[in-house]
């Protein structure tokens, strides 16, 4: 009888053990499907990181201005908001890669970007739309209230002391999202606006025409 007990026990102990093993096995897998799945959320994420990101000025890029665009876009007309454009160009850039070469330049460039980004709300996005064009995109703020940001950004930029060049001015257009209006139209109106300050003296702010003639029927 005691034999028959003792063989029961060593029976359930095998079972016991065997159970054992295989929870650990198990335990190992998942653990291991665990850290596969980090890996793949962190390369996933250094993945978007580069997809969204200008590696050179850490402002946001073309791609996900466009992307971004696209909802900021649908929301204002869906719920009448407003949304403005801020494209800002650096005065001569050209001048500055030629003079002091191309390191100096993009010293210049991330110090413009951090300087941008220090006075910008914390719901404001900055874009390096190409070279030494960057985008500020606007919502919830009125034109008028939009103009003196792009002045005072603008003076901020005109007094600011940048490496080696010391002094930079840049020029700026503004333009506000029409109702039923798409990217490419208000891309088209802000860079016409841009261009009008290029023409005329470089260091301004304009207003696309449209936007002009809004301020002028305000007041």
């Amino acid at each position: 009888e005691n034999m028959e007990m003792l063989n029961a026990l060593c029976a359930q102990l095998s079972t016991v053990m065997q159970n054992i093993r295989l929870f650990a096995g198990l335990n190992t897998e998942l653990l291991e499907h665990k850290k596969t799945a980090d890996l793949l959320l962190r390369a996933n994420n250094k993945l978007e990181l580069v997809a969204n990101y200008d590696p050179l000025t850490n402002a946001w890029n073309r791609r996900w201005l466009l992307k971004n665009l696209n909802r900021q876009l649908a929301l204002a007309h869906e719920q009448k908001s407003n949304l403005i454009l801020l494209l800002i160009d650096i005065d001569d850039f050209k001048l500055v890669n030629d003079k002091y070469g191309h390191v100096v330049g993009d010293q210049v460039l991330i110090e413009f970007v951090r300087l941008i980004k220090c006075n910008i709300r914390h719901n404001d996005s900055l874009t390096r739309w190409g070279g030494e064009e960057f985008i500020i995109l606007l919502s919830g703020v009125d034109l008028e209230n939009a103009l003196q940001y792009a002045e005072r950004l603008r003076e901020l930029i005109e007094k600011h002391c940048f490496p080696v060049v010391e002094s930079l001015t840049a020029s700026i257009g503004v333009a506000e999202l029409d109702e039923h209006e798409g990217i490419d139209s208000i891309l088209k109106r802000v860079d016409a606006a841009l261009y009008l300050a290029k023409s005329t003296n470089k260091n301004r702010v304009v207003l696309s025409r449209a936007e002009t003639e809004k301020l002028s029927n305000i007041k």
